[in-house]
């Protein structure tokens, strides 16, 4: 029963581990607009990859784990897509651009100096 509780525990932290990861979003799509359906993702030009809509409180929004992204700068763009119908209706938006910079693990301002008390 022990290693079972443990066994339970591990999991439980991998998973909130996995879920850390940061997530590339929008404002959230109201109720009384066009909903996208699944959102189209490039990375610093490269080919589009598609990422499904996330559903939220009031509408949806994008939601695209970019946890795997190399350090470095990057530059992103997005584009809202619906599915296309029968009566080719459907596409997607004009793409919406963002960059981002990702700093190695570790990395950080140096340590402070002249650390003292002072009256004021």
């Amino acid at each position: 029963m022990k290693h079972l509780v443990l066994i339970l525990i591990f999991c439980l932290g991998l998973f909130s581990i996995c879920e850390a990861a940061p997530f590339l979003i929008c404002d959230v799509y109201p109720s009384t607009v066009i909903q996208p359906t699944f959102f189209k993702v490039s990375l610093d030009g490269g080919s589009e990859v598609d990422s499904s809509a996330y559903a939220t409180t009031g509408g949806v929004m994008l939601h695209h784990n970019v946890g795997s992204v190399s350090v470095g700068v990057h530059s992103w763009t997005v584009r809202a897509c619906l599915e296309t119908d029968p009566w080719g209706g459907g596409g997607c938006s004009a793409t919406s651009p963002f960059s981002s910079t990702r700093h190695e693990v570790g990395s950080g301002p140096t340590a402070p100096t002249g650390t003292r008390l002072s009256a004021q």
